[in-house]
């Protein structure tokens, strides 16, 4: 399921008009972890 909701997310955006990155973030723990440590995925010093 998080496959499907990736892949449907992705279109829908792209769809937007609002600029997306290439990129995607698979391990999703860094991103739960960086709202806990007043941090973003961008300044985490973390790797994703």
């Amino acid at each position: 399921m998080p496959l499907k909701l990736k892949t449907e997310a992705a279109r829908l955006l792209s769809k937007s008009g609002l600029p997306t990155l290439k990129s995607v973030i698979h391990q999703r723990q860094v991103v739960a972890d960086t709202f806990g440590q007043g941090e973003t995925v961008v300044t985490s010093p973390h790797p994703a």
